[in-house]
């Protein structure tokens, strides 16, 4: 079984989609989406450059050192696209709330505005739902937010649990104790 996952290709998008972006028939949804992971083929193409860590998307988002800053801007002005693992966007949050204190709304529209980023390549329909959760609810964790779309995204739900905050919030269920 092949495995795919997808970004969106915008916002409400409707129409067809840009020329080489390998959109996956097989998959129906609200939006059009397109497979973040290449395949060979595309990986020998050149379609994937690279990937960003979570530092690299930070001094993007934030423009804190200039320098690093100038140098990643430059970096997708050479072409891209660029992929961003799950796990790079799930510290990025925790580091504009924790190291940076940005409200869940300002974490949510900076991720936003790395997502829409043409050169980016990442697992938006992940990360839109997660962090709408994660408004939503404030004693959850974006990590806990993650995990519950991505187990709702693949049919893979229940999402099992020892955390009685993630169960009574969401539909993970608890798993008991003896």
């Amino acid at each position: 079984m092949q495995r795919h996952h997808h970004r969106l290709a915008g916002r409400g998008h409707r129409g067809p989609e840009p020329p080489g972006l390998g959109l996956c028939g097989n998959h129906r949804a609200r939006y059009r989406r397109r497979c973040v992971l290449p395949s060979a083929s595309e990986r020998r193409r050149g379609l994937v450059t690279g990937s960003l860590d979570a530092n690299v998307v930070l001094r993007l988002l934030l423009n804190d050192v200039p320098d690093q800053h100038a140098a990643a801007v430059s970096l997708l002005l050479t072409g891209g696209p660029f992929f961003v693992s799950d796990i790079a966007v799930i510290e990025t949050v925790f580091v504009l709330g924790r190291a940076y204190g940005l409200t869940r709304d300002q974490q949510r529209d900076s991720i936003h505005s790395l997502m829409i980023l043409p050169q980016i390549v990442a697992n938006v329909l992940l990360h839109d739902r997660a962090l709408s959760l994660y408004v939503a609810h404030p004693k959850l964790s974006f990590e806990d937010c993650c995990l519950v779309t991505a187990a709702d995204l693949t049919s893979h739900q229940p999402l099992w649990t020892f955390d009685r905050k993630l169960a009574s919030q969401t539909d993970a269920q608890l798993l008991e104790t003896a």
